[in-house]
């Protein structure tokens, strides 16, 4: 599992020196029988300051839809892989497996403000799809 993030480009090796928050980590099973890696960021968290925010739903996402549109599909499966995170927000990210120790280079579902910076960055694009729209 780690080898195969690593591969995708979501975590990266870093050294014990430039770390300044460990995150523990725990392996659960999938339904399917694969393994998923769940990283702890409550201690984050907690030192997080958070704002209250619209969260975008089904209805502001299909505004991205043409007239002319034959078909349209919507996959945020793996959205939060495509923001990438500040160099200092990943000494912050990090996690040890076996005696290594990586950190996450794009954005964590375990973040509490994840969601928010999700929808800002979504924001845009609805906008400029509402401008089209005229």
């Amino acid at each position: 599992m780690i080898q195969k993030e690593l591969h995708l480009g979501k975590i990266k090796q870093i050294e014990d020196k430039n770390v300044q928050l460990w995150n523990p980590v725990h392996i659960i099973p999938n339904p399917d029988g694969s393994l998923r890696r769940i990283t702890d960021s409550r201690t984050l968290n907690k030192e997080i300051i958070t704002s209250k925010f619209k969260m975008e739903d089904i209805q502001s996402l299909l505004t991205l839809v043409e007239q002319e549109d034959w078909a349209f599909s919507i996959n945020i499966k793996s959205t939060y892989n495509h923001i990438k995170v500040s160099n200092e927000l990943q000494s912050q990210l990090a996690f040890t497996v076996g005696m290594k120790t990586y950190t996450h280079i794009e954005l964590s579902f375990s973040i509490s403000i994840a969601t928010r910076i999700f929808s800002k960055i979504l924001q845009p694009a609805k906008e400029n799809s509402e401008r089209r729209a005229k």
